[in-house]
């Protein structure tokens, strides 16, 4: 754990990430996140910033580091918000530094089979690796991969691996009928058409019609 009554000496890198968090939960905590937890874990830490010119941290008061902790557990259990929830009571806590609270969120690791673990509906466009400083979104190509380093067993995940196809073709080609995609990622069109009703029910594919056809695409 950092040393909390010298936090000047730390930097931003590859496993630790400040946010100033003074008007409420930041949204680019969930890509973080889901970098964190697709890369080698880290902490993020609310209350926190980095001085630009010398790169130090130094704590910000927060209106209330208890509410802000209560809305990140809220926010982390509303499906939909990430793929999973990698987190236990201990992983989150509140310390005091330079006379000031801080939110310290602890992400682990995913586990392989976990992986990738993402933001919104589909981890195509929804999911981040952490690259030095920064969380980057991953390209269809980093997410099927993270998608083969998961275990293939299990009708569940088989069916994931399925709709992440239809999803990752989507990235790539929008606004496609239901035969271009059974023909792109290799299912039947009748077991294709099933799928897309289901991700057409929980939001995940819009469609439109046109031309006497209707054309899918990803709804982020």
């Amino acid at each position: 754990m950092l040393d909390w009554k010298d936090l000047a000496r730390y930097r931003e890198n590859n496993r630790l990430e400040a946010k100033k968090a003074q008007g409420g939960l930041p949204r680019s905590i969930w890509e973080t996140y889901s970098a964190f937890a697709n890369s080698d874990g880290g902490l993020i830490l609310l209350g926190v910033m980095e001085d630009q010119e010398n790169k130090h941290f130094f704590t910000v008061p927060l209106p209330d580091a208890d509410q802000l902790a209560a809305d990140f557990w809220n926010t982390l259990h509303i499906p939909g918000v990430v793929s999973v929830n990698l987190l236990g009571p201990e992983d989150v806590q509140i310390v005091e530094s330079e006379g000031n609270s801080i939110v310290v969120i602890r992400v682990p690791r995913a586990k392989a089979s976990q992986t990738p673990v993402f933001i919104g509906p589909s981890p195509f466009g929804g999911t981040y690796l952490r690259r030095g400083e920064g969380d980057y979104r991953c390209s269809p190509e980093e997410v099927h991969t993270l998608l083969h380093d998961a275990d293939p067993t299990g009708p569940a995940l088989r069916r994931r691996s399925r709709r992440d196809r239809i999803s990752g073709f989507l990235v790539l080609s929008p606004y496609s009928t239901a035969k271009m995609i059974s023909e792109a990622v290799g299912l039947s069109l009748s077991r294709t058409r099933w799928y897309l009703r289901r991700m057409k029910a929980n939001g995940t594919v819009k469609t439109v019609r046109k031309d006497h056809s209707v054309y899918y695409y990803l709804s982020f």
